[in-house]
């Protein structure tokens, strides 16, 4: 007569593995759930404004100054943001580049060539730096229209950047 111990220990072996197994299954289901929500949250950037005289030399930035504005405007109010790709974004937190239609925004490459050139409307978060393509420099700039906020996203390709992306958000 068969011993009906000997096929409950298997049983109870059979449980073990498989709880094990499961145990192993679900660490790693969690750990790809954590790293994936790492990824998106790493793929944009919160920018770094710096005050645009430590960052930009100064004949490059008197250069700039006298090719987007007529008026006096005080370097020392002048923020700027460094890119990858040694691209600098700047912020000319002036009045007289200001319009109805909204503020001017530049951004240079370190040799001192102008690759974007708009008219936003100022806001916090504005610009926000998107890390999802590791080839290029790429940046999102929020903007608000009627009820909801237009997101642009501006990738650096060749000598400009290109709008590459827009949606909307509520």
């Amino acid at each position: 007569m068969p011993n009906p111990l000997k096929y409950l220990k298997k049983i109870e072996w059979d449980n073990h593995v498989t709880n094990r197994v499961l145990n192993c299954v679900l660490v790693g289901v969690a750990t790809t759930t954590i790293y994936t929500g790492f990824l998106v949250f790493k793929s944009h950037k919160d920018p770094e404004w710096n005050q645009a005289s430590k960052i930009i030399a100064q004949n490059l930035l008197t250069q700039i100054i006298q090719a987007n504005a007529t008026d006096t405007i005080d370097p020392e109010a002048i923020k700027a943001m460094k890119l990858d790709q040694g691209i600098i974004l700047i912020d000319f937190r002036s009045q007289n580049l200001c319009g109805q239609a909204g503020c001017l925004y530049v951004a240079y490459t370190k040799e001192g060539s102008r690759v974007l050139s708009l008219i936003l409307q100022p806001q916090s978060d504005l610009f926000t730096i998107n890390q999802a393509d590791p080839n290029r420099t790429c940046i999102d700039i929020r903007q608000p229209q009627d009820n909801q906020t237009l997101i642009h996203t501006y990738c650096h390709e060749g000598d400009k950047f290109i709008n590459t992306i827009s949606s909307a958000t509520d």
